[in-house]
């Protein structure tokens, strides 16, 4: 092991001190970083070229393959083929792991279950150094590695998944982006830094995690709840229809549009606007502590909004009853069916009341009409309803 280290450590000096004379020179020799790396990378199990790995499902294997994909920096692509029910996995081996006895990527079919595993193995600390660093560099610069970066799963129009779980530390998942539908159980993503894109899927329920990176889902079904959760990055949501939805952004914007709840649709966001266009649900929820909401067209039987820092701004809004909290900011609500068939409760610490387009001489109203009310509280900021 000494000897491996100490080879390791005499090449990166040559190939800084090489690297560094050739940038004076004013010439950059990818070779040289190239050869530096495949050199010292076949201690780690290197191979010759990179090798294609085709997993094919069993002719016998019934319909519902459960999936569970975890890799750390690999991009994961599901890719929608032919009709039929056929179901194929292609990874891209480039290492085998140091003690030369697996690869880098294990593919495991257990029958018993109909569970496909497709599994990133850990190299030992000492190596992991050159194997996430040179191994970058020679994707960047060697064309025979550039596109071997990806798990492809491909699927027949036919094919109805168990669960799928897809989880990569760095990278992109890549769900039904061809506008073919996916049909799964479950489909459970979970991406530290990069990006998800979900495109045409019907499932039972849907899972999402994204640490750091934009998360994009349009044209989605699921009979049961859909969980979306981004720590830092937008989310953008398009003709999304699920039971429950549960939206959380800890910091970026929220967007919707045509998503449709059967239930409860919440959004909470530490900071970020929300922006909602034709969006339906029996009973909807925001709670912005720093951003604007903003409603186009929507219809929401029961609804809940707060923001700490932001404006509250609804056109054509469609509900029979709505509680509305503005903390600094002001509220402006144009109800589909006009202010008057509602009973209101108007109240502003310091700011104006406007309804129907006529000022208020207190910062308080009230009337009473029916059973449909509107309820709007702003303790900085002014109250517009229409």
């Amino acid at each position: 092991m000494k000897k491996f280290v100490i080879t390791g450590l005499i090449i990166i000096a040559v190939g800084i001190a090489a690297g560094v004379c050739s940038i004076a020179a004013g010439v950059f020799s990818s070779d040289m970083w190239i050869k530096a790396a495949k050199h010292q990378n076949k201690h780690l199990g290197m191979l010759d070229a990179p090798r294609k790995d085709v997993w094919v499902k069993p002719d016998d294997a019934p319909n519902g393959l459960e999936l569970d994909i975890s890799v750390k920096s690999i991009n994961i692509k599901f890719v929608a083929a032919a009709a039929g029910s056929d179901v194929t996995a292609t990874v891209f081996q480039r290492f085998v792991k140091p003690d030369h006895e697996s690869d880098h990527i294990t593919v495991d079919y257990d029958a018993a279950s109909n569970k496909l595993t497709i599994k990133e193995n850990n190299f030992p600390d000492w190596r992991r150094f050159m194997y996430q660093d040179l191994t970058p560099m020679l994707s960047w610069l060697a064309p025979e590695y550039k596109d071997f970066d990806d798990v492809v799963i491909t699927y027949g129009a036919d094919t109805v998944f168990g669960s799928v779980s897809a989880k990569t530390g760095s990278g992109k998942v890549e769900i039904g982006n061809d506008g073919k539908t996916l049909n799964a159980a479950s489909v459970n993503v979970t991406v530290s830094s990069g990006k998800v894109i979900l495109k045409g899927i019907e499932a039972g329920s849907l899972d999402v995690t994204c640490n750091s990176g934009n998360i994009n889902v349009s044209d989605v079904k699921t009979s049961g709840p859909a969980r979306i959760d981004n720590a830092s990055g937008n989310i953008t949501l398009t003709e999304l229809e699920s039971g429950k939805i549960d939206i959380r952004s800890s910091s970026g914007w929220v967007g919707a549009e045509r998503v449709k709840s059967a239930d409860t649709f919440n959004i909470k966001s530490s900071s970020g606007n929300v922006r909602l266009t034709k969006c339906k649900a029996t009973d909807f929820n925001a709670d912005v502590s720093s951003g604007r909401i903003n409603a186009d067209n929507c219809a929401f039987i029961q609804m809940n909004t707060k923001t700490n820092s932001g404006n509250v701004i609804m056109n054509a809004l469609e509900t029979n009853n709505a509680t509305i909290h503005v903390s600094s900011g002001k509220a402006d609500i144009q109800l589909a069916r006009g202010w008057a068939s509602y009973s209101l409760q108007l109240t502003t610490s310091s700011g104006a009341i406007f309804v129907g387009g006529s000022r208020q001489k207190v910062g308080y109203y009230s009337s009473v009409v029916g059973a449909d009310k509107i309820v709007i509280t702003a303790h900085s900021g002014r109250i517009l309803v229409s």
